[in-house]
């Protein structure tokens, strides 16, 4: 029989947060109306961004959150997201 002993109080090194966080799934209205919701919806937010979501998001102390996330990032291309609106791939 194996047995393995695990030392908590003796450990040296930290995991970053970091490596830890979530993903926003590109399903449904997770994003559009869920996250975002353009600069001009009567929901508050800054950019498009719903204020409610990011103040959910920092009071359960999530320190990353990646977009696209799930399937969706198979197919999607960060460069897409870049450079004038009128000018980026719509999808």
């Amino acid at each position: 029989m194996n047995a393995l002993v695990v030392h908590a109080d003796a450990a040296t090194d930290t995991i970053s947060r970091y490596i830890y966080g979530q993903f926003a799934e590109h399903l449904g209205h997770g994003i559009y109306g869920g996250i975002w919701v353009g600069e001009n919806s009567s929901i508050p937010n800054t950019r498009g961004i719903r204020n409610d979501v990011v103040a959910a998001l920092k009071a359960i102390r999530v320190p990353a959150v990646r977009w696209p996330g799930g399937c969706f990032a198979d197919e999607y291309h960060w460069k897409d997201g870049i450079g004038p609106r009128a000018e980026r791939p719509r999808w």
